[in-house]
């Protein structure tokens, strides 16, 4: 699965990240883990199955 990264608050490590593609590798609860580190589901948008 992908994801793209739609919001970055300032307090992660992914602020500067908005509108850049991660591939997916695991899904959790909340949040999705990527080989770059944690996003909160809330922040993201999928892509791709």
């Amino acid at each position: 699965m992908k994801i793209i990264i739609m919001n970055g608050n300032k307090d992660k490590w992914y602020s500067s990240k908005v509108g850049k593609v991660y591939k997916v590798q695991e899904i959790r609860d909340k949040s999705y883990v990527t080989k770059d580190g944690v996003i909160r589901k809330e922040d993201t948008e999928v892509i791709e199955k």
